[in-house]
């Protein structure tokens, strides 16, 4: 889904979703050993969320101030971990957000 620029005023809008859903049979997890050295174990993992961007540029004189925010939830699970455990895979953040404004 893709909304296209509305004009509002001096300031013009966008944004746009998305949403996914994966099952990966050989996702490749690294871990530390306890002889401290890093190995590689293949694992399944489902991995599912959603995406959302908004964007919005304002003329302000001679100038365009633009600012971007974005928001994502990414749930990441490894299939094969022990019965009854579900926990999500480190190094993949379940909620992450950014904002950034310039100006040109």
């Amino acid at each position: 889904l893709q909304l296209m620029p509305n004009q509002l005023g001096a300031v013009e809008v966008s944004g746009e979703a998305t949403w996914f859903d994966s099952h990966i049979d050989n996702w490749i997890f690294w871990r530390p050993t306890h002889q401290g050295f890093w190995t590689p174990l293949n694992t399944r993992v489902h991995s599912y969320g959603a995406e959302s961007k908004l964007s919005a540029t304002a003329r302000l004189g001679g100038a365009r101030l633009v600012v971007d925010g974005m928001a994502a939830y990414t749930r990441s699970v490894n299939l094969d971990a022990p019965t009854g455990k579900v926990n999500q895979l480190p190094y993949v953040p379940l909620f992450s957000s950014s904002l950034s404004a310039y100006s040109f």
